[in-house]
């Protein structure tokens, strides 16, 4: 500041940036002249600035926690719990021009598989689903979801009270699988439900890898087990000819009787 503020015959500088220096320290100067016991204008003036009082903004409501509780092992469940234990996978696979998925819930105790299949989604949609239609089967009561998906499983236990309490949206966009959250937010609040995070790729032998490797095998989709309508609306025309273009009643009881595969 000193150097700025002096005005030396000479400066220690080349002539070429001379012209330059001296226009931003006369700039400065003008900017930083003293003031009253030597304080910069400058400084004097923020000083002197008239100071507001603090704007304090309320702080957000804190969602509550979450009506899912997290789980425990399904070897730790007692025999009663274990029949209301349900293992939840989903898939989705391209196949032609239209993407199918499948939902699967297996519960271990009772042998029970539900199994929903669609079109249009995507296998993080599937595995919503699976847990979905296992709150639903056990509504009302209690319901353990075991799940290898953390999307799925921190959305039940964490996400869940911040999600409805922003319409189940995350800025302008739609929480994925709306409908489906909205459903299940009124479901929690009539089961008791807990969801426990099976590791799909942990090399521990246990219970919970090995039914949610029965539960990830269901949910696979494979190509033969999808019906080709082309495919069988050529059959239904072959086997109308083959009958001599007789109609439907007659055409489907002459086919079961000579063509027993039809």
């Amino acid at each position: 500041m000193q150097c700025v503020l002096s005005s030396p015959k000479t400066h220690r500088i080349d002539h070429a940036q001379e012209s330059s220096i001296i226009k931003w320290k006369w700039y400065i100067q003008d900017r930083a002249k003293t003031g009253n016991r030597g304080t910069a204008v400058l400084h004097k003036k923020i000083a002197d600035a008239p100071v507001q009082e603090p704007v304090y903004l309320p702080e957000a409501d804190k969602p509550g926690q979450s009506p899912v509780k997290w789980g425990k092992s399904f070897a730790q469940l007692t025999q009663d719990q274990a029949k209301h234990a349900w293992f939840t996978d989903g898939s989705a696979k391209n196949i032609g021009n239209e993407r199918q998925w499948k939902a699967v819930s297996y519960n271990p105790e009772t042998k029970k598989i539900l199994t929903t299949t669609g079109t249009g989604k995507s296998s993080q949609y599937a595995e919503l689903y699976a847990v979905f239609q296992a709150l639903k089967q056990e509504m009302p009561g209690s319901c353990h979801i075991y799940t290898d998906s953390w999307s799925v499983a921190n959305g039940l236990a964490i996400w869940l009270p911040t999600w409805q309490s922003h319409q189940f949206m995350i800025q302008p966009k739609e929480v994925w699988g709306k409908n489906l959250w909205e459903q299940i937010w009124e479901m929690v609040h009539q089961n008791e439900v807990t969801v426990f995070h099976a590791d799909a790729h942990c090399n521990t032998d246990s219970l919970d890898r090995l039914f949610n490797s029965v539960a990830d095998e269901k949910a696979k989709i494979s190509e033969a087990s999808v019906e080709n309508p082309n495919s069988l609306l050529g059959l239904a025309n072959w086997a109308h000819q083959k009958c001599g273009h007789l109609g439907e009643k007659d055409t489907h009881r002459q086919s079961s009787l000579v063509w027993p595969l039809l």
